[in-house]
């Protein structure tokens, strides 16, 4: 494949994530939102598993975008789990930890460590309902930047500058 097609497949990957408004998307969803003709170059079918088409388009995922592995294989922006533990947060306020837990690309001793993390500097608030379960905003001390919907290379200056 010449040069220009690994930018293709990286610029379709990139519009797809763009579309759906994510940070990262399984290797199942993404076999689904890219094209028919970008699966055949890859060597790939509709019906290719995802770990498959993950594997296959692994190496042409350039500098923005990185496989994140966790009990689904993920490819997404590459952020750092702080960022994408606030960004998940900011899209869906009041998710209690085991709901965004289930949700996202990283391993539980991951997630939790970075959860606490997030506590501990006061970046996240965890509220109790009626029913005992947590409920998780993000501190109305901490501005989370806009930059971080704006594009992955911006995205670890913007986290630092918050």
């Amino acid at each position: 494949m010449e040069k220009d097609a690994l930018s293709g497949i990286e610029k379709e990957v990139l519009d797809l994530l763009k579309k759906e408004e994510k940070d990262y998307l399984t290797g199942t969803q993404i076999r689904n939102g890219i094209s028919s003709a970008l699966l055949k170059r890859l060597g790939l079918k509709k019906k290719s598993a995802a770990t498959e088409v993950v594997n296959k388009l692994a190496p042409h995922l350039g500098e923005h975008l990185q496989v994140y592995k966790a009990a689904k294989l993920y490819i997404g922006y590459k952020r750092s789990w702080e960022e994408i533990v606030l960004n998940k947060i900011k899209q869906k306020p009041g998710l209690s930890s085991r709901q965004l837990g289930m949700n996202l690309p990283m391993l539980k001793k991951n997630y939790i460590a970075t959860l606490n993390a997030l506590l501990e500097a006061g970046l996240l608030v965890c509220t109790f309902r009626e029913n005992y379960v947590d409920s998780l905003k993000i501190s109305d001390k901490t501005r989370v930047p806009e930059k971080f919907k704006e594009g992955p290379a911006d995205a670890r200056i913007a986290f630092k500058e918050a």
